[in-house]
């Protein structure tokens, strides 16, 4: 298998995470609208970051789709995203990380200048947007999306 190349991440894309249509893990924020919560986005334990993907290379139905591999429906499942930036502006990083799986595979880190609390988890969950149906349904990798 040839190795999969990492490459540099810019702060203008956008990067979606799946999770799942549960109270635990999506929140109706007045002005905002739906975002997920610090729950859903935050790293697994014993995990050195927090997976997402990149939409220039992976969309959102794509995503979605790739539970089944492991034998889960992807229905009940949503896609968020956030600006690179977004998470930059909170010092941690996103680290290209592709996998066989997924090309556009990322993690968030912690960086020598921030590393990961819940306080943390907490602001980055503020600036996600869930995806609406149609844009899970509509954007391809490669687009961007609207504020």
């Amino acid at each position: 298998m040839p190795e999969l190349e990492q490459q540099e991440i810019s702060d203008d894309e956008i990067i979606l995470r799946r999770i799942p249509n549960q109270p635990d893990c999506i929140k109706h924020r007045p002005g905002i609208g739906l975002t997920a919560t610090s729950f859903a986005i935050r790293n697994l334990p014993g995990k050195k970051g927090s997976s997402w993907t990149r939409l220039v290379q992976t969309s959102p139905r794509k995503l979605l789709d790739q539970l089944q591999l492991d034998g889960i429906s992807p229905k009940g499942w949503m896609v968020c995203r956030i600006r690179v930036s977004d998470v930059r502006d909170f010092r941690l990083d996103v680290i290209h990380l592709p996998t066989e799986r997924d090309a556009g595979h990322c993690e968030i880190r912690e960086t020598p200048r921030q590393s990961f609390s819940p306080a943390i988890w907490s602001k980055l969950a503020r600036r996600t947007r869930i995806l609406t149906a149609e844009e899970v349904e509509t954007l391809q990798a490669g687009n961007q999306l609207a504020e």
